[in-house]
């Protein structure tokens, strides 16, 4: 069970990255990537990717977020059906890419 900053459980999770010592997943049609502790399943990180291809620019409603790959210094975020790979930074993350991590 993940739990939200709001105390809402989250359902849907989808397509998990072990990140910096937590799992980050997007949800299921949903333009978000939430980060949670694996050990407590609540919420340590939740990102809002709306902007980053606009819903009303994809054309179907089922092409949705649901691609997160970790590189060695960078985060690649795609989609079901996308032409297009986003590279992405977490400015708030500072030890994402630390190297004792």
């Amino acid at each position: 069970t993940v739990t939200r900053f709001d105390g809402e459980i989250q359902d849907q999770i989808n397509e998990l990255e072990f990140m910096d010592g937590l799992v980050c997943y997007n949800i299921w049609h949903e333009d978000e990537i939430i980060c949670a502790d694996p050990w407590t399943g609540k919420s340590v990180r939740e990102y809002d990717f709306s902007d980053i291809w606009p819903a009303n620019q994809r054309g179907n409603s089922e092409n949705v977020l649901n691609g997160i790959a970790l590189g060695k210094d960078h985060v690649l975020i795609t989609g079901k059906r996308w032409d297009r790979i986003y590279k992405v930074a977490f400015n708030d993350w500072p030890t994402l890419f630390d190297n004792d991590n």
